[in-house]
């Protein structure tokens, strides 16, 4: 479930759905089961919403710094 959302998240940010994609990669983050391999796709839509300035941004960057963390 992880990986498709991540899917939709990269596809979403394609389309320019920053606020959906976003909401995507949180629920994968969240979920706790994103592989080590995949945390590029999810940085991937970290940063587009960081440098679109959402304000979602600073909850999903807090959510990908601790997935991060989790994993070390």
């Amino acid at each position: 479930m992880a990986s498709a959302n991540l899917d939709l998240a990269l596809t979403l940010l394609k389309e320019d759905w920053l606020d959906e994609a976003c909401d995507a990669a949180q629920k994968a983050i969240l979920s706790g089961q994103v592989a080590p391999s995949n945390h590029w796709r999810a940085l991937e839509v970290v940063k587009a919403v960081e440098a679109r300035e959402l304000p979602e941004s600073a909850d999903l960057r807090e959510a990908y710094q601790i997935l991060k963390a989790i994993e070390q």
